[in-house]
């Protein structure tokens, strides 16, 4: 079983990293899926644990 990779929220509380979460954003900000979900994919191959947010989003 792979290891889960926890990212840290602004509040200090710890939550799984879900790729599917920067798409769902992504495609709300108005970017087509397929663009998105390579987004997701990219960043996934850059996060590691323990993370924060603001990481991820300086990474997007």
């Amino acid at each position: 079983m792979a290891a889960r990779i926890r990212v840290v929220k602004s509040s200090g509380d710890m939550e799984n990293f879900d790729p599917n979460i920067i798409t769902t954003e992504c495609v709300e900000a108005g970017i087509e899926f397929w663009t998105a979900a390579e987004v997701a994919f990219e960043v996934a191959k850059q996060v590691y644990d323990g993370i924060s947010t603001k990481e991820l989003q300086e990474t997007t």
